[in-house]
């Protein structure tokens, strides 16, 4: 295990040395992906097991009551905790010309993520939308993000919840919002209340110094915010990752900033459901490291520099759920 490397940006003492625990009470467990394939892990590493074959299996999450989701050929199969298929693969938007209808699907389905209650899943696709200067009249087509919501047992058209335009990287915030994060001119953060599209959204977060923020996740009991953080205008790695407190009212406020990526750089962060456990992706795979509590990271800023991280393994997607192995 090393100390995890701290950006000059926030303060911090130098890290010391401990052991995670085996495992931390009430962490659950961590699904992922590794050679194309879901596995699912303890947040220590071990009981490591495939539940997948075949390969192409993308973006594993997981319900609260242990229910895998992931994607595969641009549906969704929700799986038990043995592998095993529950109901048939449910279409999404960009899985076919047919399916899609009148929505242009251009790239995705991707970025999928089940609800804590299994019932719906939200996911990204790209599209090509008609802009037109309202002065010149001159128009043009550029690529649009835009974040879908589907029933997890169903096909559900853009009627249903509409889209929320121009935002990627859906993680769920309960049962009945999103956190949703822009790569363009609009708020880097930014919450949806489902149901509307993006009629009701809630502008919540933009860097102070003009980094983009992305791929962030809140754990359902503490009040954190785990975000990417750097200079690359596109999802996937990037150079740090921001630790945000998050008040009862009013906006986030940095906590941590790690840096020293292996491979340079960090990608898929998820913090445990109790808190206290952070995962994340470098260029050798999943890392885990132990969190001091999020009252005290807000009341000492010193608390950053006891955080250590350990490699557990090779893999992608590291996605925490409160279901054990």
């Amino acid at each position: 295990m090393r100390p995890l490397a701290l950006a000059a940006a926030v303060l911090a003492t130098a890290g010391f040395l401990a052991a995670l625990p085996t495992p931390e009470a009430g962490a659950g467990s961590i699904v992922f992906t590794d050679k194309g394939n879901v596995w699912l892990m303890r947040d220590d590493g071990s009981g490591r097991r495939r539940i997948t074959r075949g390969g192409g299996w993308t973006s594993p999450s997981q319900a609260n009551n242990g229910m895998i989701v992931a994607l595969r050929r641009d549906e969704l199969h929700r799986l038990d905790r043995r592998g095993r298929r529950i109901g048939k693969p449910v279409p999404l938007l960009g899985t076919n010309e047919r399916i899609s209808g009148n929505v242009e699907v251009q790239a995705g389905p991707g970025d999928l993520e089940v609800s804590p209650n299994g019932r719906l899943a939200a996911y990204w696709i790209g599209t090509l939308q008609q802009f037109c200067n309202p002065v010149t009249f001159v128009c043009e087509v550029r690529p649009q993000d835009n974040v879908a919501v589907t029933r997890t047992n169903r096909f559900t058209g853009v009627s249903a919840f509409g889209l929320v335009r121009d935002y990627q990287e859906p993680s769920w915030v309960g049962n009945e919002r999103l956190l949703v994060f822009n790569y363009g001119f609009a708020a880097d953060v930014a919450i949806d209340p489902i149901g509307k599209g993006d009629e009701n959204l809630i502008p919540l977060l933009d860097d102070a110094e003009g980094a983009q923020l992305g791929a962030g996740r809140a754990p359902p009991r503490a009040p954190l915010l785990i975000t990417l953080r750097g200079n690359r205008q596109e999802s996937g790695f990037q150079q740090t990752m921001r630790l945000y407190g998050v008040p009862e009212n009013g906006a986030p406020f940095p906590l941590c900033d790690f840096s020293g990526g292996v491979g340079g750089g960090f990608a898929d962060p998820t913090i445990s459901p109790n808190g206290r456990l952070l995962a994340w992706v470098e260029g050798n795979g999943i890392h885990v490291g132990r969190l001091p509590p999020a009252s005290e990271l807000a009341a000492n800023p010193d608390a950053c520099g006891r955080i250590t991280d350990k490699h557990l393994t090779g893999g992608r997607e590291p996605f925490w759920g409160p279901k054990g192995l």
